[in-house]
């Protein structure tokens, strides 16, 4: 689940943004009525930029 801000409210609001990534809520920003950011918690963020498989395992 994400909630959606649009840039000027996410700039005025950005403890409050914050404060909801961090627990485990995806904060995103749009501009101009576009997707253009996403804020996540560090948890979140590590879990999805964790490698699948190590280095070592791809080249074998």
């Amino acid at each position: 689940m994400s909630t959606q801000w649009q840039i000027q409210e996410a700039k005025n609001r950005l403890s409050h943004l914050v404060k909801k990534a961090a627990d485990d809520v995806s904060q995103l920003i749009s501009v101009r009525g576009k997707p253009a950011a996403v804020v996540l918690s560090v948890e979140e963020y590590q879990r999805v930029t964790k490698p699948k498989t190590r280095l070592t395992d791809f080249f074998k």
